[in-house]
């Protein structure tokens, strides 16, 4: 592999995190393009993408849409699922996303008008099924690792370190202690 495809493939691991961050598959979808996205589809997915967009086809004649409306609501829908089927499997992606998730539930949660402690519960707790079936709300520990790894890298960056040195110069991995 040539110096010039591993910086490439760098940059574009880098992009995955930012969409990732975002929680933005239609950017991560623009960046890989439509063409690519399809040709790493199995045909279990493409199967699947088809009949989704049937559905939304089906459904926007139903709401009275034109035929030709129905269609670009048919193509939109499917591009949409596509787009977070394959962004999701991507390890730039995940990687973003398990950085970014707690903190952006947190900030969209505020923009809905929740008060900053309500905000902050209702972005760390999922509603899962109980062995009885009852729902209940549990800790995500997806989001709270998440946004401690992000934090502890924030205080890292604004105490004079960096990502792969501390504010000492000592090389380490960030958030991990005596690493």
């Amino acid at each position: 592999m040539a110096v010039g495809d591993i910086g490439k493939k760098a940059i574009q691991f880098g992009r995955n995190v930012a969409y990732g961050l975002k929680g933005s598959t239609v950017g991560w979808a623009e960046g890989i393009g439509i063409r690519q996205i399809q040709a790493n589809m199995t045909a279990d997915q493409k199967k699947h993408l088809l009949e989704y967009g049937k559905k939304a086809e089906q459904a926007a004649l139903r709401n009275g849409k034109t035929a030709k409306q129905a269609k670009d609501i048919s193509r939109d829908a499917r591009r949409e699922l596509g787009e977070r089927i394959l962004a999701k499997q991507t390890k730039g992606y995940q990687v973003g996303d398990f950085l970014g998730y707690g903190v952006r539930n947190i900030y969209k949660n505020k923009k809905d008008g929740m008060p900053f402690d309500k905000a902050v519960q209702k972005a760390f707790t999922k509603t899962v099924k109980d062995d009885k079936g009852n729902l209940v709300k549990q800790l995500n520990a997806k989001a709270i690792a998440g946004t401690a790894v992000t934090a502890g890298m924030a205080a890292r960056v604004a105490s004079g370190g960096g990502l792969y040195k501390d504010r000492n110069g000592n090389t380490n991995i960030p958030v991990i202690p005596f690493i």
